[in-house]
This record gives C-alpha cells, structure tokens and sequence, in this order.
C-alpha cells in the first residue's frame, strides 16, 4: 500500500512539471510567432536628414483620399502629398486586408477618439468589430514601403512556423 502510494506521488509530480515545461514552451513559441514591429525603429532607418515624425490627433477628412489596412494594428492614410501613418491603440484582429472601412465621425475631421469598423466586401451586412484610432504620424513613401515590407515579412515567418509545427505534429 505504502509502494502505491509513493509511485502515485512521484507520477503526479513528475507529470506536473512536464505540465509547467510545456506551458513555459507552449508561452515562448507563441512569443517568437508574433514577432513585434517596432515602427519607431523602422521609420527612422528610413528617415532622411530633414524627416521628423510629425504627429496629431485630427485628420480633416479633405486631406486623404484612401486608407489602406496594413495589419491589425496599423492604417496608411494616403493624400495627394502626405502618407500618414495610424497605430491603433489596441491590436484589431477584426480588420483584414481589402475590407471596407466604415470610420464613426462627427463633423469633417477624423480624430484619435473615433473608431473605426471593417465590413467584408462580398458579405453584405457582416460588420467585425470596432477599434479605437490612435494618432496620425506623417510618413513618406519610402517608410510606408519600408513598413509594408517589414509586415509582409513578419506575415511570411508567422505562417512558416504554423506550416513547421504542424508538419511536427
């Protein structure tokens, strides 16, 4: 009875440290497949001698003529001089590429206090959540290339890793 006793305690305590190993594992891979991009890094690199990161709050809506979703957490506003760049305040994994964006506005600016929704293009009627704007940050093309690259290629490592995991399984 004592032997039993002792093979079950040693069972439970070695089965919850492979428990804690693999949640400390499990926690890491996660780290490493969403590898975060840290813009300020990115837009200085590709920053010329005269550029500053010139920020607000408000965007007169006359002032850009399209947005476009780079990731769930990044909008490119793009005027007729001027790209600005949106980080918004929390991820949004509701938006995704090529959805129609629907901005909650009042009046003729767009500002860090409204949200913004997406809307599928080829199911009328299926709205995805809200997210909450950030500032605007000008940039210029050569940053929002240099950005859109960087996104992609996180993008790229993100499924590599999914499509490694899931050939180990």
């Amino acid at each position: 009875m004592k032997l039993a006793l002792r093979i079950t305690l040693v069972l439970i305590i070695t089965s919850s440290g492979a428990v804690t190993d693999a949640a400390d594992e499990n926690k890491a891979d996660q780290a490493e497949e969403q590898p975060a991009l840290d813009i300020d890094t990115i837009l200085s690199e590709n920053a010329g001698p005269d550029d500053y990161r010139e920020s607000r709050n408000c965007l007169r809506v006359r002032e850009y003529r399209s947005v476009e979703i780079l990731d769930a957490r990044h909008l490119l506003f793009i005027g007729r001089n001027k790209m600005w760049l949106n980080e918004l305040r929390h991820r949004c994994p509701s938006l995704r590429p090529n959805q129609i964006l629907v901005f909650e506005r009042q009046g003729v600016t767009l500002c860090d206090t409204n949200r913004v929704s997406g809307r599928d293009r080829h199911l009328p009627g299926i709205w995805r959540g809200s997210c909450l704007l950030g500032r605007f940050s000008v940039i210029d093309e050569q940053q929002a290339l240099a950005l859109k690259d960087a996104i992609a290629q996180a993008g790229q490592t993100r499924r590599k890793k999914r499509e490694k995991k899931g050939d180990e399984s």
